[in-house]
């Protein structure tokens, strides 16, 4: 773990997503967090006057697991949408 250039429980999140086949989906979910102030760009409203709105699009690719999830929704949108 200590060889992977990102804090402790990312590191075993990623060592153990193998065992479970699904490698490529937290790579994708832990570069999102890094890359995004731990997903707040993508979860936390700018501006009062824009929540409605966001929160209206967050509820479309919220997961009931929980936000991790809910990033990898984003993800895969942007995805299929490119």
């Amino acid at each position: 773990m200590l060889g992977l250039p990102v804090d402790p429980y990312s590191a075993y999140t990623i060592l153990q997503s193998q065992n479970y086949g699904c490698v490529d989906e937290i790579l994708t979910i832990m570069a999102m967090i890094e890359a995004s102030e731990g997903g707040q760009v993508f979860l936390t409203p700018f501006d009062d006057d824009e929540k409605k709105a966001i929160e209206r699009i967050r509820s479309y690719f919220r997961h009931p697991s929980g936000d991790h999830l809910t990033l990898f929704h984003i993800y895969m949108a942007w995805r299929q949408a490119s």
